[in-house]
């Protein structure tokens, strides 16, 4: 799209936090999709760092703690965690992709915005981050031999062991970590227990070592991180006797055949039975645009509360603002989304519908011109035939708020 946001429209998607979205949640989930697009495939390049604060938290605990605080510590663990994701993260961003590096407690973490890296370019990265950890410990070490440093060469030790344990095809490590990605249910089960077996293994025969709070806090996140695996890989394996796929896809076709009652009845059903966090997710999706079909507002805002960012898309959002009488912040959230690259039939189908509704003759021209590789020659003849009736007189036209 080449039309310009307006400054009036633009303020609308601007504006910060307030006491509104304990009421609302329409504008943080605004702000959501505004920085989900800004991230996005047509966004500009970039490299984000964020530290979390369990992270911080939990390394100062672990470091200042104790008979013999040590909070230089936590500076090398700080280092160690940004040192494996940083490969990944310059390479993507030598790509032009924009990179969003998070430090985590349970470790590091690299978000690339647009196409998803493949399975062996994962995996890859994961090798040169873990190679970068595995070469610094030992430089560190040496280092230490040099200075006689005991605090270089306990920093070495720790990078050393980091860099071995991440190649453990088991979780939360890196390589177990892409292993999971790539296997059914049943298997991650078996690996989510054996993960398990050897965190509390690795428990009992360190057991006299706990009274050491880097320790302590190390073996907590490791059996969380486990028990949580094993919880939500349990449920996966269980959701399996749903078929979900098949329901999805029945939902979703009777809400585009107009059935959308229907479809609100088995998305409930579904999301009632699903046991994963996943497919919950998925269900409350399935609903979310099923009571928009219905154009039910209570219903699609109680199911599109609990969805995570990745799932609410402009287009969600812009169909519910739609329904909600908001069609100006759906305009408004389109174009934005147009400009920053994010284009689907259905986005454009509804905006062109917006524009008519709102009797934009030029800007649903504009639209019809720019998108001619989005629509298809019926949808760009029906659009020439409502441009071409009669506009209507201004105090036929909707009111704007």
């Amino acid at each position: 799209m080449t039309r310009t946001l307006s400054p009036s429209l633009s303020r609308l998607l601007v504006a910060g936090a307030s006491s509104a979205d304990e009421v609302d949640h329409v504008s943080r989930w605004l702000r959501l999709v505004r920085l989900k697009l800004r991230r996005g495939s047509g966004g500009k390049p970039g490299l984000h760092l964020r530290v979390t604060f369990d992270f911080a938290l939990l390394a100062l605990l672990a470091t200042c703690s104790g008979p013999h605080p040590a909070p230089h510590s936590a500076i090398f663990l700080f280092a160690m965690m940004l040192l494996h994701e940083l490969p990944g993260a310059v390479w993507a961003r030598a790509l032009g992709r924009f990179v969003s590096v998070s430090i985590r407690s349970s470790g590091g973490q690299t978000e690339v915005a647009g196409q998803p890296l493949s399975a062996r370019g994962r995996l890859a990265l994961a090798l040169v981050g873990n190679a970068a950890i595995f070469a610094t410990g030992h430089a560190l070490c040496g280092l230490a031999r040099n200075l006689h440093s005991p605090m270089l060469a306990q920093a070495g030790r720790l990078y050393i062991f980091w860099a071995a344990v991440q190649l453990l095809p088991l979780l939360p490590f890196k390589l177990g970590s892409l292993l999971r990605d790539h296997v059914g249910h049943r298997i991650r089960v078996k690996q989510a227990m054996a993960s398990f077996g050897l965190a509390i293994a690795v428990l009992l025969k360190l057991a006299s070592h706990l009274q050491t709070p880097l320790v302590l806090v190390a073996f907590a996140i490791w059996l969380y991180a486990c028990v949580r695996e094993l919880w939500d890989s349990i449920a996966r394996a269980r959701d399996e006797a749903l078929d979900a796929d098949g329901q999805l896809t029945q939902i979703r076709a009777l809400t585009l055949a107009d059935d959308s009652r229907r479809a609100i009845t088995l998305a409930r059903t579904l999301l009632e039975s699903a046991r994963s966090a996943e497919l919950r997710a998925r269900a409350r999706e399935a609903l979310a645009w099923a009571a928009i079909g219905a154009s039910d507002v209570a219903l699609a805002h109680d199911a599109t509360s609990p969805l995570s960012t990745n799932l609410l898309d402009p287009h969600l959002l812009a169909s519910y603002l739609t329904i909600s009488n908001r069609r100006r912040h759906a305009i408004a959230l389109l174009e934005e989304a147009g400009q920053r690259g994010y284009r689907s039939s259905e986005s454009v189908r509804l905006l062109a519908d917006l524009y008519f509704r709102e009797d934009d003759r030029e800007a649903l021209a504009a639209l019809s011109d720019s998108a001619s590789d989005v629509l298809t020659e019926d949808e760009l003849s029906r659009i020439k035939h409502a441009l071409a009736t009669p506009a209507r007189r201004a105090s036929d036209r909707p009111t704007k708020a």
